[in-house]
């Protein structure tokens, strides 16, 4: 396991989504910038108004020839001390050929987060 494998399941562990969601973290890591530049990193934090609109660049390691399903979710909304709602589906889009989200078939649109007003985002 590589380093970035080891950050990318470091992460996962350490905000709950393993084992909630799933038993074991990906491979390898999933790069996704907003407007303006904005990258998201292992574990930064990133206000809604900075990812209201969907992201302008996503990338990861894939194979070409293949599909790819690209899921958002929100896994405590609408907040960790109150996950009334639980998991929320931001963006759903599937058979993704590569990496160009754009050519795949949108099942869900993109939906920015919503926190609650007194939520410390």
């Amino acid at each position: 396991m590589s380093s970035s494998s080891s950050q990318v399941s470091e992460a996962f562990a350490y905000h709950g989504i393993i084992p909630d969601v799933i038993q074991k973290a990906p491979e390898n890591k999933l790069n996704v910038s907003f407007g303006n530049g904005l990258k998201v990193e292992l574990g930064n934090v990133l206000t809604p108004s900075q990812v209201k609109k969907q992201p302008h660049n996503i990338e990861w390691n894939a194979d070409k020839n293949a599909l790819y399903t690209l899921v958002k979710t929100d896994l405590d909304a609408p907040s960790r001390d109150d996950p009334k709602f639980r998991e929320w589906l931001h963006w759903l889009v599937v058979n993704i050929p590569g990496t160009n989200v754009g050519d795949g078939k949108i099942l869900s649109e993109y939906i920015g987060p919503g926190p609650l007003d007194n939520s410390e985002i």
